[in-house]
């Protein structure tokens, strides 16, 4: 009786861990429902699913909330809603580890010869790493041609 209302509590607060990765947090959640099926608790397939992508870590957000509205999550299997998962992990290692984002960084200067004013736009981009602590931040990029584009606009009514 004990140990099913343990196995109960740690389903209620299953929850993906620090650096686990999608398997290891599959593989821990697959445990805890085989020992509840063992002890005759039923957990619903639906419920399952939803409580493997509501444990994910935030990076998963975007994909467990496209998930989580699938109208065949209810039928689909543990293993099945894993499997599609998995597909997704290297792309979203690749958001929660700090990235590296392109910047661009424009100056522009009027000179004058003669008796004609010239417009001049310079740029170069840089490669800046940007760290994230809790939350995933992304830095903006602009592209050259985009902010050449803009300068080009504010001078050409001058």
């Amino acid at each position: 009786k004990t140990k099913k209302n343990l196995l109960k509590q740690q389903y209620g607060n299953f929850k993906a861990e620090g650096s686990e990765t999608l398997e290891q947090t599959f593989n821990r959640l697959q445990v805890i429902v085989s020992q509840l099926q063992f002890m005759d608790v039923e957990i619903k397939q639906d419920d399952r699913n939803q409580k493997f992508l509501t444990s994910l870590a935030p990076e998963w957000l975007m994909h467990t909330i496209v998930w989580r509205n699938r109208s065949d999550l209810n039928t689909m299997s543990l293993d099945d809603l894993y499997n599609h998962l998995k597909v997704y992990e290297s792309e979203v290692q690749k958001k929660s580890e700090p990235n590296s984002q392109n910047m661009a960084f424009i100056s522009s200067a009027k000179h004058n010869s003669g008796n004609k004013e010239v417009n001049i736009a310079s740029g170069s981009t840089a490669s800046i790493n940007v760290s994230t602590a809790s939350a995933n931040i992304r830095v903006a990029s602009i592209s050259q041609d985009t902010a050449y584009a803009y300068i080009a606009s504010q001078f050409s009514g001058s």
